[in-house]
């Protein structure tokens, strides 16, 4: 019986090891056909994005075969994009009917809903630097997204979008992604309107304890009461990077290892 149990497992090892791979093959496939091809940055932290795209992208892969993995009542809410504005308070200050929203660096989905909100109606534009990648995810599935992601680098923002054109702008545990993620904060403070917002949600410090693995390459944290963004070669204080009418607001929860960023256009 023993035997066969140890057969049985080294079976199962073995068909695991078989899946992984071919996971892995498909993840470089799919960054090679659809992920744009590199852009001439001669900088550590783009070229750490790029080697740890695969990564990121089998994250995701494994995240649509397995209905969500781990995070699945999460996944199966935001592949539905169907529920309720998270941050009213932000965009109940204009007057008009109509408000569009700006999410950044959303990975395969938008999480922002857009309903709930009495007198307006929410379009959410939701981007991602690797948005063909996951529609390409979505497809080895069969699934359909409602509302797909739309292909664009959080550092090139601007060169899709005019400046003062969003009433809000969100990201959410993405920035640490990114290859210069204070040219991401800059552009997005451009996109919004005058008495808009920029809402950024992080956990703290997340490249240190990731220890640098795949795109998490920025840590964000407070330090002395200043937004802060680094990395083990850099530091940058937001502030600094940002014109005189950006009015901030910080909250961290050492519980949940989580800071908030509130960017106000005054």
């Amino acid at each position: 019986m023993r035997q066969q149990l140890k057969a049985f497992t080294k079976k199962i090892f073995k068909r695991k090891s078989v899946y992984q791979h071919a996971v892995e093959r498909r993840c470089k496939q799919i960054a090679i056909e659809f992920v744009p091809p590199p852009k001439d940055i001669a900088t550590d932290a783009y070229k750490q994005w790029q080697e740890g795209l695969v990564d990121e992208l089998r994250f995701w892969y494994l995240s649509v075969a397995l209905d969500g993995w781990n995070w699945a009542d999460s996944y199966r809410q935001r592949l539905d994009s169907d529920f309720v504005f998270q941050f009213p308070s932000y965009i109940s200050q204009f007057p008009e009917r109509d408000i569009i929203c700006l999410e950044v660096g959303v990975g395969a989905m938008a999480s922002l809903g857009g309903k709930g909100v009495a007198d307006k109606v929410i379009t959410i534009i939701p981007t991602d630097a690797l948005a063909d990648a996951f529609a390409a995810i979505f497809r080895d599935f069969g699934i359909n997204s409602r509302f797909p992601v739309i292909q664009c680098d959080a550092e090139s923002l601007l060169d899709s979008y005019r400046p003062d054109f969003f009433h809000f702008a969100y990201a959410s545990n993405c920035l640490d992604h990114c290859y210069d993620p204070v040219s991401a904060i800059q552009q997005m403070f451009s996109l919004v309107k005058p008495s808009g917002t920029v809402l950024l949600g992080h956990h703290i410090n997340v490249a240190v304890s990731e220890d640098y693995n795949g795109l998490h390459q920025w840590n964000l944290c407070e330090i002395d009461g200043r937004f802060a963004v680094w990395n083990r070669n850099e530091r940058h204080f937001i502030d600094e990077k940002l014109p005189d009418n950006a009015s901030f607001e910080i909250s961290t929860s050492k519980n949940q290892n989580w800071i908030t960023v509130s960017i106000k256009k005054t």
